[in-house]
């Protein structure tokens, strides 16, 4: 199944930082899949009409593990860290602006790991991944079974719309540090 086009009116700005050349080494076009599946789920979800940011990190294992120790105070890696911005509930925000969404920082080497081990396509897993710290961004959550429900359901839904099968179907449980 080809994957859909998200709409072109999107007021969302997308901002990739990749630290490691690993990323590009392993996906060539990892830039063009960012967008994709960032706009694919913004495209999904229902924010007031202005401008928008999102940062995206493609980072490794080092990097990932320090800010997981800081942040929530796990000393390992993982997946995907999702950092939502302050900014974006505050009333004050300058309209001309784009309204800051927050961070999202991938791990190479625990991507590369867990695409090994559940032999599953790199770029699918990826935008997965890219997805679900999306949603986290949005406000979304997975502490209960409700919440981890819905957004899973969301998450299934945009992935078939870029092409990529359910991967809870095929029993993949992502790492949440």
């Amino acid at each position: 199944m080809a994957p859909e086009t998200a709409s072109t009116d999107t007021s969302l700005h997308i901002d990739i930082d990749i630290r490691i050349n690993a990323w590009r080494e392993e996906q060539s076009n990892i830039e063009a899949l960012s967008r994709q599946a960032l706009e694919m789920a913004w495209a999904s979800l229902d924010y007031p009409e202005r401008d928008y940011e999102v940062s995206l990190v493609l980072g490794d294992d080092e990097m990932q593990r320090a800010l997981n120790s800081q942040y929530l105070g796990k000393d390992t890696s993982t997946n995907v860290l999702s950092f939502p911005s302050d900014e974006a509930n505050t009333c004050d925000f300058p309209l001309e602006a784009s309204l800051p969404l927050g961070d999202i920082i991938v791990a190479f080497e625990t991507v590369k790991r867990e695409c090994e081990q559940e032999e599953v396509s790199f770029s699918d897993h990826f935008c997965h991944l890219v997805v679900h710290g999306m949603l986290h961004l949005a406000g979304f959550d997975h502490i209960s079974s409700v919440e981890a429900e819905a957004m899973e359901a969301l998450e299934t839904d945009i992935l078939s719309k870029l092409g990529i099968n359910n991967p809870y179907a095929d029993g993949i449980i992502l790492d949440h540090g």
